[in-house]
């Protein structure tokens, strides 16, 4: 073999090999004996100013240039560069390890930069994705488990306790017991039960502008053990401020718009139909359980062009005597409401586009005069197009109707056309007048009203205690205007949006107050 002798610089010894690789392979032939560990000025640091002895691995029989990783780095970060045993970037990418700092291994052949310093942290990092996925491999089968395990299993026909089959045709779920029970849901309008804690499920469409029937309802009766159940009645309560013995809560809507409402459709911001991910948000809310009585709360949950409420039941609680003469109240069941996708992603890019600024507020509305199904189970919403509590859950809120309840009550649009909202229950509650069913409740007559929750993205808001304001509304610059209660002008706060995308509705609440 042709062998070329290396002669050090500066008059050191000359070696017998090309390189330590030829080296250690003469040793695994037998030619040469084995080397002997690192000695001598030939084996200190190439760190200049350190004489300490290079590091010297046994296993491999590989000599390094520099007594530890730190001096490689120090070494490197001084050239530029690295040595003939390869080196570390002095700039540029660091090692992909979370919490190592050091500049990732640079290839002297190829000059390719690795993912990290060095093989043990790529082992380290291996270990970690791998017992990372491991767990969330885990974490998703013990969920899949629970969700299985919680899932309905008696027939969503209101009555029948028999189990549910599989469709002999397709193999896919019935959600039903037979064919028979699932023609008599449909004809009574009643859909298939999907999530535990149930009771049943309203189903209905109603026909768009164009005609076709792709905007709908889907109510769903909860039962007290429902897990969304608690969230809504704080707010409502604890905000009725105004003087006089406060209503009786009765239920509780959760509200979900349809597809072309939570995107947007044509008709909204063009940055309302991006692609987005999104995530429905349920916004608890906490309520001193006092003399309300929230008997039942629908929640709402859309497959993209349908509104779903559902019901969930509820039970007694004891309130501080301190918030209202009359602490104990009686929750029988709660409905909830969900907004659909269309109208929840045109929301939520508008709520994005201005910083995230988010308040929970009330707001009192009108409903049709044969929309009775917050009262009478057995009636499902009328889905007309001169109801305002169909059309909010179906559409949103859309400015075209804005003021149109207040007109109708005999209120003032005190800061122009747009969309009014409050943090006290009992200033919205002045709005609901037109929602009102007599009706019995515990077997007397009351008057029933409905009232939305919403969350209204506030975005760069103008704050005022004036009653009124001149001039172009919103303000220039400005999103919203946050009226503040003063002496002598204003007795509750209001918030006033001017675009469909500022709000969605996420409760619908069924109160009732002494005939």
């Amino acid at each position: 073999m042709l062998k070329l002798e290396i002669i050090e610089p500066e008059g050191e010894e000359a070696s017998d090999f090309c390189g330590r690789t030829h080296a250690a392979e003469a040793v695994e032939r037998g030619i040469i004996p084995s080397l002997a560990p690192p000695h001598g000025r030939c084996h200190e640091c190439k760190l200049p100013g350190c004489s300490a002895t290079v590091f010297f691995e046994h296993d491999t029989g590989r000599v390094h240039d520099f007594c530890c990783r730190t001096h490689a780095y120090q070494a490197g970060a001084l050239s530029g560069g690295g040595s003939s045993g390869g080196g570390y970037a002095a700039q540029g990418p660091r090692c992909a390890l979370p919490g190592c700092a050091r500049a990732v291994y640079v290839d002297p052949a190829s000059g390719r930069a690795h993912d990290y310093c060095g093989r043990t942290h790529a082992r380290e990092h291996a270990q970690m994705q791998s017992d990372g996925a491991a767990a969330a491999a885990a974490a998703a089968a013990a969920a899949a488990a629970a969700a299985a395990a919680a899932a309905p299993r008696d027939c969503s026909l209101p009555g029948c306790s028999q189990p549910r089959r599989l469709d002999p045709y397709t193999g896919q779920p019935m959600h039903f017991c037979s064919h028979n029970h699932r023609q008599r849901a449909e004809e009574r309008g009643l859909g298939a039960i999907l999530e535990a804690g149930v009771e049943r499920v309203f189903t209905m469409s109603r026909p768009n502008a164009t005609g076709h029937t792709d905007t709908g309802f889907q109510l769903s009766l909860l039962t007290r053990t429902h897990a969304d159940f608690a969230p809504v009645r704080e707010q409502f309560l604890s905000k009725w401020t105004k003087p006089g013995t406060p209503p009786s809560v009765i239920r509780v809507f959760k509200v979900k718009v349809p597809d072309h409402v939570f995107r947007g459709g044509s008709a909204r911001r063009t940055y309302s139909s991006a692609p987005m991910n999104v995530v429905i948000h349920v916004f608890k809310v906490k309520v001193p359980d006092h003399v309300f009585s929230v008997i039942r709360v629908f929640k709402v949950k859309v497959p993209h062009h349908v509104i779903q409420m559902s019901v969930i039941r509820v039970f007694k609680v004891k309130v501080p005597d301190h918030v209202f003469s009359s602490a104990q109240m009686s929750i029988i069941c709660v409905f909830t409401v969900t907004v659909p996708d269309l109208v929840f992603r045109a929301y939520d890019a508008y709520k994005q586009l201005k910083g995230n600024r988010v308040r929970r507020r009330f707001h009192g509305t009108s409903c049709g005069i044969d929309c009775n199904f917050f009262v009478n189970l057995r009636d499902g919403p009328c889905g007309g197009h001169d109801c305002a509590v169909c059309g909010i859950c179906t559409h949103g809120f859309l400015m075209e109707y804005s003021g149109a309840t207040a007109e109708r009550t005999n209120f003032n649009l005190r800061y122009g056309r747009g969309l009014y909202f409050s943090s006290i229950s009992g200033k919205s509650h002045d709005y609901a007048e037109l929602s009102e069913h007599v009706s019995p409740s515990n077997g007397h007559a009351a008057r029933w009203r409905v009232m939305f929750v919403c969350s209204v993205v506030v975005g760069n808001a103008f704050e005022t205690e004036e009653p009124t304001l001149a001039g172009p509304l919103p303000p220039a610059a400005h999103d919203s205007i946050v009226a503040n209660p003063s002496a002598g002008k204003l007795n509750y706060d209001e918030l006033v949006v001017y675009c469909n995308e500022a709000a969605i509705p996420t409760f619908m609440i069924a109160y009732t107050l002494p005939y």
